[in-house]
């Protein structure tokens, strides 16, 4: 017997497990975790037998011991090693933990092929690939998918996926027009897989925010990935993936020139766990990642460079660069950074990171031998930030003003959101034509011509673009263009110094081709309670064409009190049209009153300037053609005897949009962020006020989903409905 199991006995008859029934390793894993991850089939036995209740106790990850020993299993068989003690142990497990005798491997894969169909449903927002998974059941569960397919993540942890099983996944997700992550970890992917995998990202049906290969020893093979399409994926993960120089020096390459072209939205990139090191070779000056980062223009601000294999020339030539570059996360566990680098105040690395000009804001090391390192490290980030002048701190989170300090936004301080919800911003060249659809075209009187809403693809509303001649029609909204626009000075009747830019329409093109998908116009939230299925609605002030009218009263008539231009008169006709009967007879009545009336303001104080500037409106010749069309309206009401009441809910409604990027008049870029992180950054701010209930109209018994995406009429628009359930009690 092996001495393992001799000393396993020695303490199970000792009393060693009774004393100690709670003890754990690291992320939470007992005793019988680590024999089965580890294969030692004879311990495991010898555990199952002594405590059986261990192999009922999940982990950190919720894993019981039997899925860690079969996961591991999976992993040596894709890397060519021999995997029978894993797979003896993994079923040992589950026979204990089920007492079922008569379980084997199928298990496991039948188990895999049920997550998988559950996975890739229509209204799953997360697909698990999980390991042990057959292809045949890949073909078959993949084959079978629609359009209708709204997940945002596909992981894939330790599942052989070469050959046709890849291909075909790659078709599935290309219908998956949500799809943000693919996490490919450990799939024994090889160079022909890659290929698949290019044309993917080429085919830009679903632009992805993060691609994880890690663990696929593709070893220099990767570079075959490389094209511009890939440097659009923000995080990209290539850790243990056999890289070396060679592959590291094409990568840096490639980077530099999607940089250089402007198309590089690469903000994370992760290389753990490789061979870099150059081993005699001789790399261009021009493809070093030194030269990469501090290119201008370059989109890299994470680095993790993990138990990578640098050599010391590689490691000066980082440290150089740090203060030059806009890096803000550096991950250097494992690496063999010289203790003399980090002391203080001359040291190498110390000295890089005390100037003022750099941006790092996280260095992780190694703690234990490296723990003073860290330390002294740490306080040169600390003596940076303290040494900068007060003026450059009130831009940030120092200052009480608008973008300091705590949010402006009503709710919780915008530090207590998320990261990820920050950090999502991506940008594209206006000037390059993309798929738009009109939402609403209005008359801007300050300009004197058209501008208009736009829904973009992918990318949120685009508001305020300068119509510059007759391109659209209120005929097309809800039709789909290709459009591309241009920056102009506006006019001196809106700046004066004319420093200002608009957004003008360039060209215009109708699409050909209709949308695969509707395009996303807002995302709202609904609130539904768990027992009742009832829907929690707000109580609105205004009915949506109030809003709209409360505006053009504040924003507009002041402009013309000439007169109301007649390009205005049809929308002015149409929105006096869908009033409430009690908004209407609010207009009617502000005209002898020192206020609008309820419910355009709702305050009953006012001051002596704010009744001045009341009735200087009311007597502009815009403002009585208004009320003219307004009392026509109600006329034409009491004649046909037509009611509009005044019951009006909403619920919380956020736009995703995308705008002119701050610096964008130089660089003709526009940003916008990911509807989804959008709206999970502004939730944070929202408040609930004056709920109102209302029956949920549904035969459904199951639980909603995460979001439903409902179309408009025309079948162009569609807004996200996020489905919260609110539990009894709460």
């Amino acid at each position: 017997m092996h001495l393992a199991c001799r000393i396993l006995q020695a303490l199970i008859a000792a009393g060693f497990l009774e004393a100690a029934p709670d003890l754990q390793g690291s992320n939470n894993c007992n005793a019988l975790h680590l024999a089965a991850w580890g294969g030692h089939a004879d311990c495991v036995r010898i555990l199952c037998e002594a405590v059986p209740h261990f192999a009922g106790l999940p982990n950190k990850w919720r894993e019981f011991p039997e899925l860690r020993a079969f996961n591991r299993a999976c992993e040596l068989r894709l890397v060519g090693q021999e995997p029978i003690s894993c797979e003896v142990s993994a079923v040992c497990c589950l026979r204990t933990r089920t007492g079922n005798p008569t379980l084997g491997l199928e298990w496991f894969q039948d188990q895999a092929l049920e997550g998988l169909r559950q996975g890739l449903r229509d209204a799953a927002s997360t697909a698990q690939i999980s390991a042990g998974t057959r292809p045949q059941d890949i073909l078959e569960v993949t084959a079978r998918l629609t359009p209708a397919w709204r997940a945002t993540s596909l992981h894939a942890n330790f599942v052989d996926l070469r050959g046709s099983a890849f291909q075909q996944l790659m078709v599935a997700c290309s219908q998956g027009p949500f799809l943000q992550t693919l996490h490919l970890e450990c799939c024994g992917l090889d160079r022909q897989d890659l290929r698949a995998l290019r044309t993917f990202l080429e085919n830009g049906s679903c632009p992805l925010k993060r691609i994880d290969l890690g663990g696929n020893l593709l070893g220099d093979t990767i570079v075959d990935i490389f094209c511009s399409a890939l440097f659009t994926v923000k995080d990209i993960g290539f850790d243990n993936v056999g890289m070396t120089h060679e592959g590291w020096a094409q990568l840096s390459q490639a980077m530099r020139i999607s940089t250089e072209q402007g198309c590089s939205r690469t903000d994370v990139l992760r290389l753990a766990r490789n061979d870099l090191s150059e081993n005699g070779a001789c790399m261009p000056s021009c493809a070093s990642f030194g030269s990469l980062i501090q290119l201008p223009g370059c989109t890299l601000r994470q680095a993790f460079l993990d138990h990578t294999r640098l050599q010391l020339p590689q490691l000066q030539e980082i440290v150089a660069v740090l203060s030059k570059c806009c890096l803000t996360v550096l991950s250097c566990h494992g690496l063999a950074i010289p203790e003399e680098w980090a002391r203080p105040p001359h040291g190498r690395l110390f000295s890089a990171i005390k100037d003022p000009r750099c941006s790092i804001k996280k260095l992780h090391l190694d703690r234990g031998e490296a723990s003073d390192m860290s330390d002294k490290l740490w306080s040169a980030i600390k003596l940076r930030d303290a040494e900068k002048p007060r003026s450059a701190a009130s831009n940030g989170q120092g200052s009480k003003g608008k973008g300091g300090g705590k949010s402006h936004e009503k709710g919780v301080p915008l530090s207590s959101v998320h990261e990820s919800c920050r950090s999502s911003e991506s940008t594209f060249d206006l000037r390059e034509p993309f798929k738009t659809c009109p939402r609403a075209l209005y008359w801007d009187v300050r300009r004197s011509t058209f501008r208009a809403d736009f829904v973009t693809e992918n990318m949120g509303v685009l508001s305020g673009v300068v119509l510059a001649s007759n391109n659209l029609c209120l005929h097309d909204v809800g039709r789909i263009f290709k459009i591309s626009l241009q920056l102009q000075r506006v006019p001196a009747t809106v700046d004066k110094d004319q420093k200002a830019k608009d957004l003008v329409l360039h060209s215009v093109q109708a699409s050909a081709t209709a949308t695969a998908t509707p395009f996303l116009e807002s995302c709202r939230v609904v609130f539904l309670r768990e027992a009742t299925r009832e829907v929690l609605l707000l109580r609105s002030r205004l009915s949506p064409a109030g809003f709209r009218v409360s505006d053009l009263i504040k924003k507009v008539l002041p402009d013309v009190p000439a007169g109301m231009p007649s390009e205005i008169w049809p929308q002015v006709t149409r929105l006096l049209s869908e009033l409430s009967d009690v908004e209407l007879h609010a207009i009617l009545e502000s005209t002898n009153a020192d206020m609008l009336k309820d419910p355009f303001t709702t305050s009953p104080f006012f001051d002596a300037t704010s009744v001045s500037r009341h009735r200087t409106l009311v007597g502009f010749q815009a403002w009585r053609d208004f009320a003219e069309a307004a009392s026509k309206e109600k006329l034409c009401r009491d004649e046909s005897n037509r009611i509009v009441s005044h019951n009006f809910y909403r619920m919380l409604n956020f736009r995703p949009s995308c705008q002119l990027q701050s610096g964008g008049s130089v660089t003709n870029q526009l940003s916008f962020d990911d509807p989804l992180i959008f709206f999970l950054a502004e939730i944070h701010r929202a408040i609930l006020r004056s709920p109102v209930h209302i029956p949920w109209h549904s035969s459904e018994q199951s639980l909603a989903p995460v979001f439903i995406d409902v179309s408009d009429k025309t079948g162009c628009l569609a807004q996200r409905l996020f489905i919260r359930t609110i539990p009894e009690g709460s």
